[in-house]
C-alpha cells in the first residue's frame, strides 16, 4: 500500500504539481473523505511497518506469522479474554485492520494514478457515444456526457450500472 501511494503521489506531482494527499484534496482529485481515509490508512501502515521493524530488530517488510502476535500486542490489538484466545483474537484484528487499510490505499492510489495518467495523450478516437442514454465511452470506460447528470437525473446513477453491464465496460473513476 505504501509503495502504491508513493507512486500515486509522484505522478500527482508530475501532473498537477502537488505531492501530498492534502494537495490532491485541495486540487479536487480526491474528496475530503477519501483524503482523510487515505491519510489514516497511510499512518496505520507506517505505524505497522515501524512495529514490524522493532519486532524483527531490523528492517523487515514482510509481516510474517512469527511477528504478528508481538505486533498485535504492541499496537493494542488484544481483547480481555483468556491469554491464548486474546492473542489469537488480537492477531485476527490486526490482520483485518492491515487488509482493510492496504485495500483502501490500493483503491485510492489506483484512482489517483488513473486520473494522473488518463489525459496524458490526446486521440480523436478516444471518446465515442455509448448506448443507451446520456452516457459516453471515454478511454474505454463509461462516463456521463454532462457532469451534473446525476444531480439532474438521480435515476441515471442506476442506469449507468446497467449500461456498463450491457456494454461489458468499467465505469470511469471520475464518474
Amino acid at each position: 500500500g505504501v509503495r502504491e501511494l508513493q507512486l500515486a503521489l509522484w505522478l500527482a506531482r508530475a501532473r498537477w504539481g502537488g505531492s501530498t494527499v492534502r494537495g490532491l484534496v485541495k486540487h479536487g482529485e480526491l474528496s475530503s473523505t477519501e483524503g482523510e481515509l487515505l491519510e489514516r490508512a497511510h499512518g496505520f501502515m507506517l505505524l505497522l511497518r515501524t512495529a514490524l521493524h522493532l519486532a524483527a530488530r531490523r528492517r523487515q517488510d514482510n509481516l510474517r506469522f512469527d511477528y504478528q502476535e508481538a505486533i498485535a500486542e504492541q499496537l493494542g490489538f488484544r481483547l480481555g479474554l483468556s491469554e491464548k484466545r486474546s492473542k489469537k483474537a488480537g492477531v485476527e484484528r490486526l490482520m483485518r485492520a492491515f487488509y482493510y487499510n492496504a485495500r483502501l490505499m490500493e483503491v485510492h492510489s489506483a484512482r489517483v494514478v488513473e486520473r494522473a495518467t488518463s489525459h496524458r495523450r490526446r486521440r480523436t478516437t478516444r471518446e465515442s457515444i455509448a448506448a443507451p442514454g446520456d452516457f459516453k465511452i471515454w478511454d474505454g470506460r463509461i462516463t456521463v456526457k454532462d457532469r451534473q447528470q446525476f444531480h439532474k437525473d438521480p435515476a441515471a446513477l442506476m442506469r449507468i450500472f446497467r449500461v456498463a453491464q450491457e456494454e461489458a465496460r468499467e465505469i470511469y473513476s471520475y464518474t
